[in-house]
């Protein structure tokens, strides 16, 4: 462990991602730590132990510094079990600012005149060696973070709502990964535009050979079957190996090796029970006018302050009020509770007794 990072009170901290861009599977793959002037670069794939640095993350003295941490401390939580204390996020730093353009390249260029590349975005990280312009790249994530951190925390301060963002902070520290519980056919974008209980059956026959095809490969979904062409194939499935072949949006080895595990797939589908789209987990019946009104009362709410409107309530807040919950409950999931609780209390009161004495 390096000395900086030994003795250091506030880190800045990145990391990459496989992203299931280029395999099956998503892996951390980098971390990028910067520190008193130092900038040190972790390979998560190499070998070597990693508790250290996991001590470091937890540590509640030393503040971490990020940008975006949500896919990112979820990420940690999934492959390592950690979880950070002490956070301060960038970018949502930047919203209670009130800036619209939160990303870190137009934050960097707004504050500091520094043009980001996005060369690498949507790179392979798992590759080692790692190209010299690579780990250039994921350097430079975070030797800009601390210096962002001051600027954006005297932009708070000025605007009195750096309790504000502590409260956001600390919600920080809470984030788990949570895995898709719902079945594969049902993760298949805009499968819901499929009508009947008969294609759904197919669709599902045709997601779980493409999820096997995908693991035993080490490519993501999209690379075996795209989203789209899974869809047609379940709607217009193929009557021969020869009529899949001509079939656009699959990778190659689907029309070879896998020719025969498609259409028998295809045939389990056509004699499977039907199946119904899952319920939502969520909300069933809510008031749309209360909703509506909701809504309109937190977009002139965000006006005022210059947020976003998600910043005062969420969405599965707006909708929760409009479905009998009490104004106390969901105050308790927001962080907005800490520092406007009693205005959006008596204000939110005030809208939905309207409601009630039409009843």
């Amino acid at each position: 462990m390096g000395r900086a990072l030994e003795s250091a009170d506030i880190i800045a901290l990145d990391i990459e991602c496989s992203n299931n861009l280029h395999h099956y599977v998503s892996r951390v793959c980098l971390m990028q730590l910067f520190a008193g002037g130092e900038t040190y670069i972790v390979d998560a794939l190499a070998p070597v132990n990693l508790d250290p640095v996991g001590l470091l993350l937890e540590n509640p003295a030393i503040e971490i510094v990020m940008h975006d941490t949500d896919f990112d401390l979820r990420s940690l939580d999934r492959h390592f079990g950690w979880h950070p204390r002490h956070m301060f996020d960038t970018l949502i730093a930047a919203r209670l600012c009130g800036h619209r353009e939160f990303g870190l390249a137009p934050l960097l260029n707004r504050y500091f005149g520094i043009e980001r590349s996005k060369k690498f975005q949507r790179a392979d990280w798992t590759l080692r060696p790692l190209p010299k312009n690579m780990i250039e790249y994921a350097a430079d994530d975070v030797t800009e973070l601390l210096r962002l951190r001051h600027q954006l925390a005297g932009e708070l301060e000025k605007l009195g709502r750096m309790e504000w963002a502590m409260a956001e902070f600390a919600l920080c520290e809470e984030k788990r990964y949570m895995a898709d519980e719902r079945p594969l056919f049902a993760r298949v974008k805009k499968a819901r535009d499929l009508c009947s209980g008969r294609d759904l059956a197919i669709l599902s026959e045709l997601a779980q050979l493409r999820d096997t095809i995908a693991r035993e490969l080490d490519l993501p979904h999209f690379m075996i079957i795209a989203d789209e062409y899974l869809i047609e194939l379940a709607r217009r499935p193929p009557r021969s190996v020869e009529e899949l072949s001509a079939r656009r949006g699959m990778h190659p080895i689907c029309k070879k090796k896998y020719a025969g595990y498609i259409m028998d797939a295809v045939r389990k589908g056509k004699i499977a029970p039907s199946l119904q789209w899952p319920r939502s987990a969520g909300r069933g019946g809510y008031s749309r006018d209360i909703f509506d009104a909701l809504k309109k009362w937190r977009n002139g709410y965000a006006s005022e302050l210059d947020i976003d409107p998600d910043l005062v309530l969420s969405m599965e807040s707006l909708r929760d009020l409009a479905g009998g919950d009490t104004i106390d409950a969901v105050l308790q999931k927001e962080p907005i509770r800490i520092w406007r609780g009693g205005e959006i209390r008596h204000q939110v009161a005030e809208l939905l007794s309207g409601f009630n004495s039409r009843g």
